[in-house]
């Protein structure tokens, strides 16, 4: 009894070391955990403090979601389904469900296209591809969008559409190149929209203003060339509600390059601002909205580019 006695005062001496050890432990980590988060918000403060972010004003309103976030911001570029010609190399079993062509088809192809070297090499078959191409103004854009992030000094990642996820679209800032006919994730997000894209390959206008039309068409010439069609660039929240998402598109890829090139190009985007700021409201320019633009085509090249309206949409009580 006297020994366990004894050794009672070593115990509690022992355990006091302990309690003592573990809590300068604590101490530390605490210490460190909050130098951490400081240098953490210090970083992020001379991010937002830094010449590029400084110069991203120039974008003004209709970019600041996207840039303003240290966040990298999703760029998806759209998978259209075509059709490309086989080739020797190609597997047997794509050969076997391939679309052979008739000799009226094929002449007319030659003459469309004249001296290439697919069309010389047997453009007998046709073969779907839903995972290889993307169109000419999908590209052209891709570039344009891409340099905006340059210039900001902000680099995006780059994905297939056909790869986004539902989780991309809940906490990702987004922006998608490529209408609802390419990109289908772009018709499946909420906020109800007045532009919408018909089967007929128009765009719908559900809540028309005084002066604009119903519904908006391509046109073409006497020789079935594109020398008309529209865009639209639609700002509208993610699956979650804490991030933007940006849709520019055209019915055709002619509309999408001149969607893209007006969310990009100087004196385009001032316009585009300039008309949100006199929507502005008493919390500032409207957060999400649809500009609508009329494009001229040449030869395959947007033109000129016309805003004919912009809307300002609103969210539904979830």
């Amino acid at each position: 009894m006297e020994a366990s006695t004894a050794s009672l005062p070593a115990r509690v001496s022992k355990d006091r070391k302990w309690v003592i050890a573990l809590g300068i432990v604590v101490a530390l980590l605490t210490v460190v955990t909050a130098l951490l988060a400081l240098s953490n918000r210090s970083m992020r403060q001379q991010i937002l403090d830094s010449p590029s972010q400084r110069q991203t004003d120039k974008f003004g309103s209709v970019w600041q979601p996207f840039l303003s976030d240290v966040d990298q911001t999703l760029l998806i570029l759209s998978n259209p389904t075509v059709y490309r010609f086989t080739n020797p190399m190609d597997a047997d079993v794509l050969i076997e469900k391939s679309i052979t062509l008739s000799p009226e088809q094929i002449d007319h192809i030659n003459k469309a296209v004249g001296d290439k070297f697919m069309i010389k090499h047997g453009p007998g078959h046709l073969i779907l591809c839903t995972d290889e191409f993307t169109g000419m103004g999908e590209a052209i854009g891709l570039a344009r969008i891409t340099d905006v992030f340059r210039t900001a000094g902000r680099s995006p990642l780059l994905k297939q559409s056909r790869t986004v996820s539902p989780e991309d679209l809940k906490n990702h800032n987004v922006i998608l190149l490529g209408s609802v006919w390419v990109n289908e994730w772009s018709g499946k997000l909420p906020i109800k929209e007045d532009f919408i894209y018909t089967p007929s390959a128009t765009i719908k206008n559900t809540n028309p203003q005084p002066g604009e039309e119903r519904e908006y068409g391509p046109k073409f010439d006497s020789e079935g060339k594109l020398i008309e069609d529209y865009g639209l660039i639609t700002v509208k929240p993610n699956l979650s509600y804490r991030n933007t998402v940006m849709v520019v598109a055209g019915i055709h890829s002619e509309g999408t390059e001149a969607a893209a090139e007006y969310a990009t190009s100087s004196d385009y985007l001032k316009t585009l601002n300039d008309r949100l700021q006199q929507m502005a409201g008493p919390s500032g320019p409207p957060r999400y909205y649809q500009a609508l633009l009329k494009v001229a085509v040449d030869n395959g090249i947007p033109t000129t580019i016309s805003l004919l309206s912009v809307h300002e949409l609103h969210t539904q009580d979830r």
